[in-house]
């Protein structure tokens, strides 16, 4: 009987690791629970087009999705015309989901996004439907806003995409912004000493 109760004391410890290693399986760390498949970004409007009519008349359109207080939650706004508006980010199979509306932007009143950062784009696109009151529903296609894009996404900070479009003294640098041709050597210097491949899209004279 002594030999039986401490082989069952001993078991106790491992059915008690046991179960709580069944408990996490069945409910992930609150990291994983809350990880989206897609990061919020800016998000730009190709060929010109402005999503909203009315409002502002930017250079180029963005619908722009900056990180909110609290887990899947973000503050949405579209550049040409609609205000930042509370929205939930849903994680979905297909990326990271959205809704957000807005009681009015620019000429229109009562609009509404709802929209996809697509997981299987790499998370660079966004597509979506936009609705407003008394205006048929319009698509909306937009891509991520980075650096080597080819486009100069002056409200997201950027200046330049390549050394053509900074002063003669100065290189486009790996954030897209004009930087002093000293300070781009140095760099360029301290990233060869890396062991290793380069890496990133810098641009050095």
């Amino acid at each position: 009987m002594v030999a039986g109760a401490a082989f069952a004391m001993r078991l106790r410890p491992l059915g008690a690791a046991l179960a709580l290693g069944l408990i996490g399986l069945a409910f992930p760390a609150p990291g994983d629970a809350q990880r989206l498949p897609c990061a919020p970004g800016r998000f730009l409007v190709p060929g010109g087009e402005r999503l909203v009519p009315g409002g502002a008349e930017p250079l180029i359109d963005a619908v722009v999705i900056d990180p909110g207080d609290r887990p899947h939650r973000a503050h949405v706004a579209i550049d040409s015309g609609c205000g930042a508006a509370s929205a939930r980010l849903r994680r979905t199979r297909g990326g990271t989901a959205l809704r957000v509306s807005w009681r009015s932007c620019g000429a229109w009143s009562r609009v509404r996004l709802r929209a996809l950062i697509q997981r299987g784009s790499a998370c660079r696109r966004l597509v979506g439907t936009l609705r407003a009151r008394g205006v048929p529903p319009q698509s909306v296609l937009a891509l991520r806003s980075s650096c080597g894009d080819d486009v100069v996404d002056t409200a997201g900070g950027e200046t330049c995409e390549s050394d053509s479009e900074c002063p003669p003294d100065e290189g486009c640098d790996a954030r897209c912004t004009c930087s002093p041709v000293g300070a781009l050597r140095h760099l360029r210097d301290r990233e060869s000493m890396r062991p290793g491949p380069a890496t990133g899209n810098t641009r050095l004279p």
